[in-house]
């Protein structure tokens, strides 16, 4: 009787100390961020067209914007991270970028499809839709 009693207690003991190990790991793990592209993996074609959309949206040249990062991006859905207020969005995971690119001071965030249909001035957490894809220049 008492050997059946400590080895219960032996494997009671033992199941703790493994529940607090599994614990103790799991509080080390890490939420997975956006990946930051580098800025050769995004396609050259794609940030010519982001850049030229800002520019002409702007008014200014296309030349005075300086891409100062980008990072790939899983969408939650189509409106690219970037909702308008009372405006429903197609729920699917859609592939793209973020864009920011500064010019004078300031820092412009683009948000686009991984195709560069649809790219998106983000300020403030509001979008501005830019000039659609088909109507700019080809690069």
């Amino acid at each position: 009787m008492y050997l059946t009693i400590r080895l219960c207690q032996i494997w009671a003991l033992t199941g703790l100390l493994l529940l607090a190990s599994c614990s103790a790991g799991a509080s080390n793990l890490k939420r997975s961020a956006p990946t930051a592209a580098p800025l050769a993996a995004v396609p050259a074609a794609l940030l010519t067209q982001a850049q030229t959309a800002l520019a002409q949206y702007l008014g200014q040249p296309p030349t005075v914007f300086t891409l100062t990062a980008a990072t790939a991006q899983d969408w939650p859905d189509g409106a690219l991270g970037c909702p308008a207020p009372k405006t429903a969005y197609a729920q699917m995971i859609i592939p793209g970028y973020q864009l920011t690119f500064s010019a004078a001071n300031q820092t412009y965030t683009l948000h686009t499809t991984q195709n560069g249909e649809q790219v998106v001035l983000c300020r403030a957490g509001l979008p501005e839709t830019l000039a659609p894809a088909s109507s700019l220049p080809k690069p």
